[in-house]
């Protein structure tokens, strides 16, 4: 139907768009939430609005600025440094897309519900509860990108004029943002702390100190340790890690944030079942290696869930 997959591409993610504009609309109209649109008037309230509007859209900013600054960075590398760069950041961000940021969406109007009721204890049991799923749902990834990222980047990518050493360097990647995958999707998990609260402000404060030490790790590790690329997925992983840290201090520090037994308690299931998930991807990759990359990808799939279900089963 269009020239070539380009086009499609295009038109599907704008199609894909509307239909969704459509049924957002379609379901507000049922429960009774119309669209009104009129001319906009300055008001306390308004003003409120975009002062925390600014706040979070700095605070937010990280995730479009730092693939930025990534591209920026790998421009000045050999050829093709863009391409693996951004391949290896796809798939990374596909765990993160589908399971961290629903995570996050769900977690914050379920905190700022009750913390509006005053249900501290049911707002920090909800946000130990989405800690620990976090934790169990994207740690596993984690050690599959360590123990087979050429055989998914092959499987996936290797076609055409994206080769084999193409792939094996777009998994170098891979394996380095995986470091962070867990911490770029707590940091949806943490920030609803402040964001229950009306706080906009301490999000942006660690996104920007997390992003300043993004940016200089990247240096560090590109041409002061010579990664190449892989530096710059390295650099952004540490700087998630920061992003972590910066805001478990601020929210332990005002006696915000709750660690609590449920959330501790679920760590070495998380840990163990990660763990064999990575087993059992290595393993399936290695005994269907044989076949393809395709078939050992989908075997390194199977085996790697049959593994983490069973130590979950167990746990």
């Amino acid at each position: 139907w269009f020239p070539d997959a380009a086009y499609a591409a295009a038109w599907g993610v704008l199609l894909g768009g509307v239909a969704q504009l459509i049924f957002i609309l379609w379901a507000g109209a049922r429960e009774g939430l119309w669209l009104r649109l009129t001319w906009p008037r300055w008001t306390p309230e308004v003003k409120e609005f975009f002062v925390a509007f600014g706040a979070v859209t700095v605070g937010a900013a990280s995730v479009v600025i730092a693939p930025f600054i990534d591209t920026i960075i790998a421009s000045l590398l050999p050829a093709g440094s863009r391409t693996v760069l951004y391949y290896g950041d796809r798939i990374n961000q596909l765990p993160l897309g589908v399971l961290g940021i629903a995570l996050g969406t769900v977690l914050l109007p379920e905190m700022s519900a009750r913390l509006a009721r005053g249900d501290r204890a049911g707002s920090d049991a909800a946000q130990n509860r989405s800690a620990a799923m976090t934790l169990l749902l994207t740690l596993p990834f984690v050690c599959a990108f360590i123990a087979i990222p050429g055989t998914i980047m092959r499987a996936i990518f290797a076609h055409g004029a994206f080769d084999p050493a193409a792939a094996s360097l777009a998994g170098q990647v891979l394996t380095a943002y995986g470091i962070g995958l867990p911490a770029m999707a707590l940091i949806r998990i943490l920030a609803p702390t402040f964001y229950a609260r009306h706080d906009t402000a301490t999000p942006m404060r660690a996104t920007l100190i997390a992003m300043t030490c993004n940016i200089a790790l990247k240096f560090v590790f590109v041409w002061g340790m010579g990664l190449g690329v892989a530096g710059i997925a390295l650099g952004t992983a540490f700087g998630a890690w920061i992003n972590v840290g910066m805001l478990t201090w601020y929210g332990r520090s005002r006696a915000l944030l709750a660690i609590e037994r449920i959330f501790v308690r679920a760590l070495p299931a998380a840990l163990l079942a990660a763990l064999a998930c990575g087993a059992g991807a290595w393993i399936g990759a290695d005994l269907a290696g044989g076949y393809g990359d395709i078939a050992a990808l989908a075997t390194a799939i199977a085996i790697a869930g049959v593994f983490y279900a069973a130590v979950l089963g167990r746990a």
